[in-house]
């Protein structure tokens, strides 16, 4: 079980993502994680502090009031959409955008670390040396997490309920390494998928490549980091799925 929604959506047709689905999750996600995140930990506290019922419900309204209070506290949430390749995201995100701003949301986007070094250095992973891959992969962890960094202090500066929309999250990198190399990038880095994955988002949506089911639509032509075939897009969206 995941700290948090996670949601695989299959790609059937070329309208990749259904619209009653996209509104449902926006409109309920303010309710969702707020009560999740926020009562959650002030039942946490209450126990840990007295386990009497009556102390413990004075402890969480103080808690609550204390937050109503604060005005600090505006809630930030990160959701990341994840998937094989060709799997929509970028219409996943414009949909989902447009949606939370209807609600009065903030909506920051982070964009996509891997495709921003690899345009930048023009290589490509796949065909580097496991050492230089290593380093590789490990940079495009470092640039996500930095980027995801910056977004969110500049969403808790303001005074507005904010979503950040992460365009993959730091756990994809695992389904571009094998076991070995991703334990050893982990113990060098210091980092655990406690942090790089619970402690980090509050949504998981991972979009089914149209290579499976709607191979038809499958195209490399709209981005030009996408290398792969219909047989790796399939594998790699199993690996980016078992990734989580």
């Amino acid at each position: 079980m995941y700290p948090f929604p996670y949601v695989p959506l299959i790609q059937k047709t070329r309208r990749l993502l259904s619209t009653s689905f996209l509104f449902g999750f926006c409109s309920s996600l303010t309710i969702y994680c707020f009560y999740y995140r926020r009562l959650f930990g002030y039942y946490t506290y209450a126990q840990s502090s007295d386990n009497t019922p009556d102390t413990a419900v004075t402890q969480i309204q103080k808690e609550m009031l204390a937050h109503q209070l604060d005005v600090h506290s505006t809630p930030v949430y990160r959701i990341v959409l994840t998937g094989g390749p060709c799997g929509g995201k970028s219409t996943a995100m414009a949909t989902i955008s447009n949606r939370l701003m209807s609600l009065g949301f903030r909506v920051f986007r982070v964009p996509e670390a891997a495709t921003l070094i690899q345009t930048g250095t023009g290589l490509n992973p796949s065909k580097l040396l496991d050492e230089e891959k290593t380093s590789f992969e490990a940079n495009i962890i470092k640039t996500k997490l930095a980027l995801e960094d910056v977004f969110l202090q500049i969403a808790k500066s303001g005074n507005f309920p904010s979503v950040i929309i992460c365009d993959r999250g730091t756990m994809d990198t695992r389904a571009y390494m094998d076991n070995d190399s991703w334990e050893v990038l982990l113990d060098e880095y210091g980092w655990n998928v406690v942090d790089l994955r619970d402690r980090r988002y509050d949504a998981i949506i991972h979009l089914v490549t149209a290579a499976i089911g709607a191979e038809k639509f499958y195209t490399t032509d709209n981005n030009a980091t996408r290398h792969e075939g219909l047989n790796e897009a399939r594998d790699l969206d199993f690996k980016v799925l078992n990734a989580r």
